[in-house]
């Protein structure tokens, strides 16, 4: 389940107080909002590999959420996607808009997968393949070789996630 985020301040507001710089990613504050916070210091904080956070009258908001307000002049509708997977990573050209089951189509191979493949299990002596899309698990066949298996699931993929299927980049 989803969590529905706290409604942003507005875009005019938001590039009052804060500067964005679109070839770092990073947000600095353009006025002193507290007595130990200086114009120029970062906005942003986090650790790497962890989304950033920006605190706003007490209230803490997702950078990326920010800075796709700040930049567009709209709320974000849906998600925002990281799309080399590094949630601190809010250069404009890898943010993108995306629904919650496009967002959890971009993401790593879970630890426990023995085939390397997305989308690939082995079911006794054939390979299963199976891709998920909008909460439904959807069975795409048996097959003999796990190679036949993968390249349906990247058929499927193409077919069903475009561009945020990140298995689409795995080896093939």
């Amino acid at each position: 389940m989803t969590r529905e985020p706290i409604p942003l301040p507005p875009a005019d507001e938001l590039r009052r107080i804060l500067s964005y710089h679109p070839r770092t990613g990073r947000l600095t504050w353009r006025v002193k909002v507290a007595n130990r916070v200086q114009i120029g210091d970062a906005a942003d904080n986090g650790h790497e590999g962890d989304y950033r956070n920006v605190t706003i009258k007490g209230r803490s908001y997702r950078a990326h959420r920010i800075i796709w307000k700040m930049v567009t002049g709209e709320e974000p509708i849906g998600e925002i996607d990281h799309r080399d997977l590094v949630r601190s990573n809010n250069r404009w050209l890898n943010l993108r808009a995306a629904s919650h089951s496009d967002n959890a189509c971009n993401k790593s191979l879970y630890r426990n997968n023995t085939t390397g493949l997305t989308g690939v299990h082995p079911h006794g002596s054939s390979y299963h393949a199976q891709i998920k899309r909008h909460g439904r698990q959807i069975h795409l066949g048996a097959f003999r070789t796990i190679e036949a298996a993968h390249a349906a699931y990247l058929a499927a993929a193409r077919e069903l996630h475009g561009s945020f299927n990140r298995s689409l980049r795995e080896r093939a």
